[in-house]
């Protein structure tokens, strides 16, 4: 049981990271859109800041 715990939190730990070029989860925070244009986004997204944090969407 704990080891499933254990692996549970792993995932919430390292996922996001991981989805981020393919989805539109924000990884960085932020208070201007310039401050997001370090970001890495897929291929016809662009880099928003909202909510204090960095998205990838749609352009």
């Amino acid at each position: 049981m704990t080891k499933a715990i254990k692996f549970v939190y792993i995932m919430i730990l390292f996922l996001p990271p991981i989805l981020v070029g393919a989805g539109e989860i924000p990884y960085h925070q932020c208070k201007f859109d310039m401050e997001c244009m370090l970001m890495k986004c897929v291929p016809g997204k662009v880099n928003v800041c909202s909510l204090g944090r960095c998205y990838c969407v749609n352009s």
